[in-house]
């Protein structure tokens, strides 16, 4: 939803100044991992995204729990800011316009609130969301959303990370769009290196009653359950 790594570049100043002299090369190999996936379309290895990187890193250098926590909640309070800068992808808030019109369109966060209508308002995106859920527990607390929402009507899940963001999504039924280069076990319905990439399958979807709707670029198929257009949920990550 958020395009930039200032957020995640935040969170490791914030991690190495705690950690002294120990920290003095974390920014830099955040940055050149951030800069690694950014190439790749994925992070590679057991860590799923910038965040997971820091913490990583962080710890390997000697970072304890609640010097994690500490520097998480600051970094966090910057969302948003010049030390902290994020920018919408090109034309998401038109999208996100268009498809509320037929479907309800919900953000589901990890992330606590904190600083987060400022973000939203920052990136033009205040008003184009049904519903927020931040401190969301994904995947467990995706997954018991899901189960709800699809006893109303389709769902289509957006998002970066295939385990949290996805996979949930994909196992009871629901349809996937990845930002981002599968890997590993994944096999989202629609994927694109960029959201924009994905505005078309996005609006393609909502806009339809079809049973059948056909991925650009992609041989999967997402097989989806007609519906009126009010009972429609698009989930975005």
């Amino acid at each position: 939803m958020a395009i930039g790594h200032g957020p995640v570049l935040a969170y490791a100043r914030s991690a190495a100044a705690l950690l002294g002299p120990d920290g003095a090369t974390l920014e830099e190999a955040v940055a050149s991992g951030v800069q690694r996936a950014d190439q790749l379309g994925f992070f590679a290895g057991d860590v799923t995204d910038g965040y997971g990187l820091v913490h990583k890193l962080a710890v390997a250098a000697g970072a304890t729990p609640e010097m994690m926590n500490s520097a998480y909640q600051e970094s966090r309070a910057l969302l948003g800011t010049q030390d902290a800068p994020i920018r919408a992808p090109e034309d998401l808030a038109a999208v996100l316009a268009r498809i509320g019109a037929t479907s309800r369109v919900v953000l589901v966060t990890n992330a606590p609130d904190i600083q987060l209508d400022y973000a939203l308002s920052s990136l033009g995106l205040d008003g184009h969301f049904h519903a927020v859920h931040s401190s969301a527990a994904k995947p467990a607390g995706l997954r018991v959303r899901v189960e709800n929402w699809l006893a109303e009507g389709r769902v289509l899940s957006i998002g970066d990370i295939w385990e949290n963001d996805l996979a949930p999504v994909a196992e009871l039924g629901g349809q996937t769009a990845l930002v981002g280069n599968p890997s590993g076990n994944a096999r989202p319905d629609f994927a694109s290196p960029t959201l924009p990439g994905l505005y078309n399958a996005i609006i393609a979807w909502a806009e339809t009653d079809s049973p059948v709707l056909h991925s650009p670029g992609n041989s999967t198929h997402a097989a989806v359950r007609t519906q009126s257009a009010t009972d429609k949920e698009h989930y975005q990550s």
